[in-house]
C-alpha cells in the first residue's frame, strides 16, 4: 500500500507539511528566499533578480541564516536540512 521502492505517499505528505510549517516560522525574506531555491528551483542570480537583491552573495546569505534558524529550532530533521544543505 504505497510502499512500493520504500514510497510512502502519507510520510511525503506529513514531510510536506512539517517543511510548510518550518517555512512559515521564518521571517518573510528567509522563507522567500528557500523556497525560490529549493522549491523553485531558481538559481542564486535568479533568486537576487526576483527579490530585487543586487548581490547573489547576499541571497546565499540569507539561505544560510535560514538553515541555520531551522536547524538550531530543531523543526526540522536532520535528513530534511542534509537535503536542503547539499542542494547546488
Amino acid at each position: 500500500m504505497g510502499l512500493e521502492n520504500g514510497y510512502s505517499p502519507e510520510a511525503e505528505y506529513e514531510k510536506k507539511e512539517l517543511i510548510e510549517k518550518a517555512l512559515e516560522s521564518l521571517p518573510e525574506r528567509e522563507r522567500t528566499v528557500l523556497e525560490c531555491r529549493f522549491f523553485k528551483q531558481m538559481t542564486l542570480q535568479e533568486t537576487a533578480d526576483q527579490m530585487g537583491i543586487k548581490y547573489k552573495e547576499r541571497v546565499r546569505q540569507i539561505q544560510l541564516l535560514a538553515l541555520r534558524r531551522l536547524k538550531l529550532g530543531g523543526i526540522l530533521s536532520e535528513e530534511i536540512l542534509n537535503q536542503f544543505e547539499n542542494f547546488k
